[in-house]
């Protein structure tokens, strides 16, 4: 099984899809970002919400968790709950892309901007499902599997000692391979010696 690649996205599509066709709790987990994250921006009457406390809301999720369960599901519903417990994203975006598999279907890649965590989800129009496949972290208070911003970096390198590196010249790239989990790609930003970013993509078929 291959990592997750940008080939596995297709073309960016001009047509949106059906959202009449769309799982009730995909529709409420979307209308849920989409009217905090403009109460976010002041665009709408949030009563009780504001942008402090959904910024204490988005920092207060586990993050390691979520790339757990990302590339090592618990059980057939664990990112399904994944995604419903996710707090709402102070900043969103979608862009539409062509099924690869059914070129005539057009579905969505959201990337949720997190204080300090990027997460790229893959909606499915048919059948649908929402599929968390990229976290990208800077925030140095995630630690995943030992490896964390601000860390060495050869001691970072050291908890990558089993993955293979991959052959990229833009930046430090791993294919991590581990008995409980389908491959995926870790990418290491470095800067004087230490980890200033990383990013775990799991493989999207």
């Amino acid at each position: 099984m291959r990592p997750f690649t940008s080939d596995h996205l297709p073309h960016p599509a001009s047509s949106r899809p059906d959202p009449t066709r769309r799982a009730p709790s995909v529709r409420a987990f979307l209308g849920s970002l989409l009217a905090l994250a403009l109460v976010a921006c002041g665009q709408m009457d949030g009563g009780s919400v504001t942008s402090a406390s959904l910024e204490r809301q988005a920092l207060g999720f586990d993050a390691a968790a979520l790339i757990e369960v990302m590339v090592a599901p618990s059980g057939p519903t664990a990112t399904a709950d994944l995604m419903a417990a996710l707090p709402p994203a102070p900043s969103a975006e979608a862009v539409e892309v062509v099924n690869r598999h059914r070129p005539s279907q057009v579905d969505l890649v959201h990337t949720l901007r997190y204080p300090g965590v990027t997460l790229e989800v893959y909606e499915a129009s048919r059948p649908p499902a929402l599929l968390p496949f990229s976290v990208r972290v800077e925030r140095d208070d995630v630690v995943y599997r030992g490896l964390h911003v601000g860390l060495d970096v050869e001691a970072a390198r050291a908890l990558l000692a089993d993955a293979e590196r991959l052959p990229t010249a833009a930046y430090e790239a791993y294919l991590v391979t581990r008995d409980d989990a389908a491959p995926y790609t870790l990418l290491l930003e470095s800067e004087g010696g230490r980890v200033t970013a990383f990013a775990v993509t799991a493989h999207l078929d």
